[in-house]
């Protein structure tokens, strides 16, 4: 088994390595935050789900009449 610190130190640098040579704080940024677009197709569904509940509510009313 090996030992616990040197473990942390080879995980360590093993992800500083990563981290320079591959930019995978980037990659992570990217996966993992929402970017314009994310945010966009956010508002498009809630505004597409607006438009769902006026509907019903119309055929609703319609149906009532």
């Amino acid at each position: 088994m090996i030992p616990p610190f040197i473990v942390k130190m080879v995980v360590t640098k093993v992800m500083g390595i990563l981290v320079e040579k591959i930019k995978i704080d980037r990659i992570s940024d990217y996966v993992f935050k929402d970017n314009n677009l994310d945010k966009q197709m956010k508002v498009l569904r809630d505004e597409l789900d607006q438009v769902k509940v006026e509907l019903i509510n119309l055929s609703d009313r319609k149906k009532k009449k």
